[in-house]
């Protein structure tokens, strides 16, 4: 439902959303259309999230089933959008989609959908109340104190700036920032407000997975540093990589590339195994996801590849069309970036479609377009990255 085009949501989508998510700080249950602008000005103002209108909830804040609706009217859709625009400040357009009870023709559920806002602090009731979501069972949402209104209103004017100043001193530390080629992942929370996550708890983490299966590639010889934890070629020469996340849920990591070396007819040509662009990518986004589990964020996940130009990409192995690769699949630019959000809570959920979507982007600078979802699933299964 999070991630689902509003278009596609229908009655089975709510119902099997509503047997999975309590209320909470993304999710919102009303058996009736009340308090628009509280509700909606709170989603905006912290994470984001779901709010669906015509659903009764029980002591736990599950909602009960069956799903009865609230009363089909005229305009409601109209309603809650323009309560939106007329009652918040600034004002905010939530996406909202009416879907008749297959039950009871005459009785709806309503699905809004809000985002995480970068013009917050949005106010209520003549800019005199900000609402923030809060993890609580009796009242998902309050009045944000005075820190919360200071961060929301510099997060209005330096969106990325803190995120990428975290990323720069990431860099400061790698040593493998000048060796070509690289590539670089990145984990981090769209907007870091500060830190989410004890340095205790976030070295035991550490420590725990570095004696895990799919940990031990990246979590070997973990030490602290100054707000964060690390591994990286400083504390064993032998080691390629740079790895560190820190307390405000920054997860770093820049990795040497193996170059893949062919001769086809006379001609020698160097290139990139898909599964070297792959196997990194997948490792730090499920150390993201283990180290920073039980937050609540949303994530910008960036995979960065340096000194690409002129490299061939090696598709599948063993299976690869030389010929094809030498004369269609090399890259042209000296510097990839891919991009894509997620939140936190569901990365497990959406782990496959965030690895291909990332690898989509990267192919895409080779020249390589054949995007094959199963493809990148089997090799994550194969690699254990997912059961």
């Amino acid at each position: 439902m999070f991630t689902t085009p509003t278009a596609a949501i229908d009655f089975a989508r709510v119902e099997e959303f509503c047997r999975r998510f309590p209320e909470g700080v993304r999710v919102e249950y009303k058996e009736q259309l009340t308090k628009i602008p509280r509700v909606v000005s709170s989603f905006a103002n912290s994470v984001g999230g779901v709010w669906i209108i015509g659903v009764e909830t029980d002591s736990n804040n599950m909602p009960v089933f069956p799903i009865k609706g609230m009363p089909k009217t005229p305009g409601i859709e109209e309603q809650i959008v323009q309560s939106c625009i007329t009652g918040i400040y600034p004002a905010i357009t939530p996406e909202v989609k009416v879907i008749e009870s297959p039950a009871d023709r005459s009785r709806v559920v309503v699905v809004v959908k809000v985002f995480e806002s970068i013009e917050a602090p949005h106010a209520i009731e003549n800019s005199t109340k900000v609402f923030v979501r809060i993890a609580s069972l009796t009242q998902p949402y309050d009045l944000a104190d005075i820190d919360r209104i200071a961060y929301l209103l510099r997060r209005r004017v330096e969106p990325e700036r803190r995120r990428e100043e975290l990323i720069a001193s990431a860099v400061s530390r790698s040593a493998i920032s000048d060796q070509l080629p690289r590539i670089r992942i990145l984990v981090s929370p769209v907007y870091p407000r500060g830190p989410i996550i004890s340095l205790d708890e976030l070295f035991r983490k550490a420590q725990e997975l570095s004696y895990q299966d799919g940990g031990s590639t990246y979590m070997v010889n973990i030490r602290r540093s100054h707000n964060a934890v690390l591994s990286s070629k400083r504390v064993s020469p032998s080691m390629r990589h740079h790895f560190e996340a820190d307390a405000n849920g920054v997860v770093f990591c820049e990795d040497a590339l193996e170059l893949l070396t062919k001769s086809f007819r006379g001609q020698e040509f160097r290139g990139l195994r898909a599964l070297t662009i792959l196997y990194p990518v997948a490792s730090v986004i499920r150390l993201a996801q283990r180290l920073l589990i039980g937050r609540t964020t949303n994530l910008l996940v960036r995979v960065e590849i340096f000194g690409a130009v002129g490299l061939r990409l090696v598709v599948r192995g063993d299976y690869v069309d030389p010929e094809l690769a030498i004369r269609d699949l090399v890259c042209v630019d000296p510097h990839i970036e891919a991009s894509t959000p997620v939140i936190l809570e569901l990365l497990d959920h959406d782990f496959v479609r965030v690895v291909a979507t990332l690898l989509q982007q990267v192919y895409w600078a080779f020249n390589y377009v054949e995007q094959d979802m199963a493809f990148v699933e089997h090799l994550l299964r194969v690699n254990r990255f997912i059961a």
